[in-house]
């Protein structure tokens, strides 16, 4: 019974950590807020690289905009927002985890050199 249980726990444990997990709400201010988990994630606003998280953008004017948010081994994150015209938006995000496997490329022929033979003595 207890090694069902540990085995369930790591099963719940591993899916609920690689989901990805949005919230984005009004906040007092103008623009947008980005805040990520892991940080330093880049940030894409309309196309447009903006920076690093954590982020604040105030001179975001209000309307439809895209926001992309990229890291290094974590899935892409996508998501278009409307910005009111008398608020801020701050958008919390989890990425997920990118689990696929590496593309792996084998090394480049090494170069073969002659070297004179060694006679021991």
């Amino acid at each position: 019974m207890k090694k069902y249980f540990l085995y369930t726990m790591w099963f719940l444990f591993f899916t609920f950590s690689v989901a990805a997990e949005t919230q984005i709400v009004q906040v007092a201010g103008s623009g947008i807020i980005v805040k990520t988990i892991p940080s330093r994630s880049t940030v894409y606003v309309d196309g447009a690289k903006r920076g690093t998280t954590p982020l604040k953008m105030p001179q975001i004017t209000s309307g439809v905009h895209t926001i992309k948010i990229t890291k290094d081994f974590f899935t892409d994150y996508s998501v278009q927002v409307i910005v009111p015209q008398d608020g801020c938006l701050e958008i919390s995000v989890d990425l997920e985890m990118d689990i696929r496997p590496l593309d792996v490329k084998p090394a480049e022929t090494v170069k073969k050199i002659d070297l004179p033979e060694v006679v021991p003595k």
